[in-house]
């Protein structure tokens, strides 16, 4: 009898230690938050380094403000992303052999469910400089943000950012450098 009671004990342990590990490597990149009783997931994330020249290489650098999301949708059923709707200000750099359209819709990693760590999802009414370049997948054409973060540029009362940059630096200043950068 108390052999068989050890070996049910030795195979209960196991099962809750096997258990167990499965729940933490399946949720250990994963965290949530609650925000005034929504509750939102975090996963977390690794962007590849982005150098000056591959954001200068962007097909379109467009300053804008976010208007609002257009939808939110999952491929390969757990990967997300949100398609904003962004008004175009000005273009630093303007597509090639196209129009310059005064909207453009920017698919983003991420949704308000489910958003990768490091990398905040545009925010509606908030003003960006953003380094886009178009991707096609399965025939369709998508401009997505270089880089993830490293092409992402908030604007605030006439300074810019980085989204992990915490130095704010001049609008204008940033945007003659740019422009500079930029010449042949």
């Amino acid at each position: 009898m108390k052999k068989q009671f050890a070996i049910y004990a030795i195979l209960f342990a196991i099962i809750i230690g096997v258990t167990i590990s499965y729940i933490n490597l399946n949720h250990s990149n994963k965290k949530m938050e609650a925000n005034n009783g929504e509750i939102r997931m975090f996963m977390s994330a690794t962007w590849p380094h982005v150098t000056e020249k591959q954001l200068l290489d962007s097909d379109i650098i467009a300053l804008g403000e976010v208007k609002g999301v257009e939808k939110e949708y999952t491929l390969h059923r757990d990967i997300p992303f949100s398609d904003f709707r962004f008004h175009v200000i000005k273009y630093i750099k303007a597509p090639e052999n196209q129009s310059a359209p005064k909207e453009l819709i920017i698919t983003q990693d991420g949704n308000s469910k489910l958003q990768l760590s490091g990398y905040p999802l545009l925010k509606q009414g908030q003003k960006y400089l953003l380094y886009l370049e178009e991707k096609e997948y399965k025939g369709k054409k998508y401009l997505t943000i270089v880089g993830g973060p490293a092409g992402l540029f908030l604007i605030d009362n006439e300074k810019i950012k980085n989204v992990h940059d915490p130095k704010w630096v001049f609008l204008n200043q940033y945007l003659d450098e740019l422009q500079h950068k930029l010449k042949p």
